[in-house]
């Protein structure tokens, strides 16, 4: 479901920005001191994925290390449930079993605000 969803945004972001002959839509970026600013960016079917296509398309690319995805909704301002804890622990386990070191796990919440734990 939420594949659809960010596919659908990805849509709606790429014909915003068709309709300005410049192809560019503004994106709010938070600066240092918590304020934020908007800049046009270029916006184009070809340099725009989901979070998934991202990954997909950088899998594809020479000299990038595997790549796997993963994604455990939670919702934010709540806590994980027990299926979560389950997931991230099946997700997780051929990671911890591999006995390599040069591995690396990235978390992330929702556009860095909220909980990551």
């Amino acid at each position: 479901e939420l594949d659809a969803m960010e596919k659908r945004l990805l849509k709606d972001c790429i014909d915003v920005a068709n309709q300005k002959e410049s192809n560019t839509m503004g994106v709010f970026y938070q600066l240092a001191l918590g304020a934020n600013e908007e800049r046009q960016v270029f916006v184009t079917a070809t340099n725009s994925f989901s979070v998934r296509g991202a990954f997909e398309w950088l899998q594809q690319q020479d000299g990038v290390p595997e790549l796997t995805y993963a994604r455990v909704p939670v919702a934010d301002e709540t806590a994980p449930e027990e299926p979560d804890f389950d997931q991230l622990v099946m997700e997780l386990r051929s990671v911890a079993c591999s006995r390599t070191e040069d591995i690396a796990v990235v978390f992330n919440c929702q556009m860095g605000r909220g909980r990551t734990s």
